[in-house]
């Protein structure tokens, strides 16, 4: 079993790539990636830390991920 931090995130939604190469998470801005399996710390998706992630999904071929905002 491999334990993932978000360090002190409120975590509202998870979702693996189709390929089970990857892992998102959404909390608190900006959504994290991590590549599994994983070794090191998350790649933050973007910068922006003024919005609200309201959802995410991986593209079939697991190589975009993409993410709705509000404000």
């Amino acid at each position: 079993v491999q334990v993932l931090t978000a360090g002190e995130r409120n975590v509202s939604q998870i979702a693996f790539a189709p390929d089970g190469g990857a892992l998102a998470v959404v909390g608190t801005p900006p959504p994290l990636l991590w590549e599994l399996p994983a070794t090191g710390s998350p790649i933050a998706l973007g910068t922006e830390k003024s919005y609200h992630v309201s959802g995410f999904t991986f593209s079939p071929d697991s190589r975009v991920v993409s993410w709705s905002v509000s404000q």
